[in-house]
């Protein structure tokens, strides 16, 4: 006797089939992200100090250049980074990108309000 599927049984067959390749794909690309994650992880761990080291070089290398500039220089950057960040925020650009527009701002604004401080706390001669 010979055994005679339906076409039905056979769509089943062939979905099931086609699930179990699916999950099988999807696992191995999550194992490939795993993995893609763990080695971009080391890259960046073995990288760490020396792109700390120069960004703190280059931060002094900016705070020395800010402490020995004129005042009137620090005050027209200070309203110009300042009307570069509002006009951002007025225009509706992103809140992240206006966030960093006001850096400079802050930057340039708290070396020459430390300077007017400095002024203020000396004895007069």
């Amino acid at each position: 006797m010979s055994s005679t599927t339906t076409t039905a049984e056979r769509d089943g067959r062939d979905a099931h089939a086609v699930l179990g390749r699916a999950a099988s794909a999807v696992g191995d690309v999550g194992t490939r992200a795993r993995t893609a994650a763990v080695d971009t992880t080391a890259v960046g761990v073995d990288h760490a100090p020396a792109a700390l080291s120069a960004s703190r070089g280059i931060i002094e290398r900016i705070l020395a250049a800010l402490r020995g500039s004129s005042s009137d220089s620090l005050a027209l950057g200070t309203v110009f980074a300042a009307g570069v960040s509002a006009g951002m925020q007025l225009s509706g650009a992103p809140r992240v990108l206006v966030a960093l527009a006001c850096l400079p701002t802050l930057l340039l604004g708290g070396t020459l309000l430390g300077r007017r401080t400095t002024r203020l706390e000396q004895p007069p001669r």
